[in-house]
């Protein structure tokens, strides 16, 4: 009884000990709320450049040009290391391929 105690005390403490580090820690909310910021900054500064751009342009050719430049300006921002989920890349559980 003794043994099963002193193991669930260490249990505890790990796992109190590894949520401390977790993403709730003070640390890593400063850390996202400075890369959110950065990026809504980034996105509005492309949002702005698309919006001159319709008020210029003159024809039907000018606002496709201008929705191109702004959907690749958005693709840029977009990270590279994590894969979208579409629907050739569903989340794990969903559509039709297996889970394992």
């Amino acid at each position: 009884m003794r043994k099963f105690i002193f193991v669930s005390i260490a249990a505890a403490f790990i796992a109190s000990s590894s949520f401390a580090k977790g993403p709730n820690n003070p640390a890593n909310f400063e850390t996202a709320k400075a890369h959110m910021s950065e990026m809504a900054d980034k996105r509005m500064s492309v949002i702005k450049e698309f919006k001159s751009c319709v008020d210029a342009s003159a024809n039907i050719d000018a606002l496709k040009e201008c929705r191109k430049k702004e959907a690749d300006a958005m693709k840029d921002l977009r990270p590279k290391n994590e894969p979208r989920n579409d629907a050739n890349n569903p989340p794990r559980g969903q559509g039709s391929r297996p889970m394992m």
